[in-house]
């Protein structure tokens, strides 16, 4: 009687893990992807820098991202409230259809998040560096 017993328990409790199997759901539609912040932040500024990138070197030229080359926050707690404005340094790599190869331009920009969207981000500088 009691190995009956035991082979019954072993039954239950082995014989269940086969019948209930998980699965993760939809597995082929997850899309996981690492970004740093650096990338984020560039993703958000990309409007504005595509204007800027568009006007420097006109309305066919695109551009990608080379290297974030420096990203400084300036707190001013003087005034009410605190204000936060970022200083942007990158490198993008211009690709101009008249021209034959691609070149590296470097843009300053300032973004203040508090301000106006259309007023947030500022070009303080852009240097063509044409190779």
């Amino acid at each position: 009687m009691k190995k009956i017993t035991v082979l019954l328990a072993c039954l239950l409790v082995f014989g269940n893990a086969s019948i209930v199997m998980a699965e993760p759901a939809n597995q082929g539609q997850q899309n996981k992807m690492t970004a740093n912040f650096n990338k984020i932040f560039a993703e958000v500024i990309s409007p504005y820098v595509t204007e800027v990138v568009k006007k420097e070197n006109g309305d066919q030229a695109t551009w990608t991202l080379d290297k974030m080359q420096k990203l400084t926050i300036n707190n001013n707690f003087s005034v009410k409230p605190p204000k936060r404005i970022y200083e942007v340094k990158m490198t993008v790599k211009v690709t101009d259809p008249t021209k034959t190869q691609p070149h590296i331009d470097t843009i300053l920009l300032k973004v203040d998040p508090q301000a106006d969207p259309k007023n947030a981000v500022e070009l303080i500088e852009y240097t063509h560096s044409e190779k």
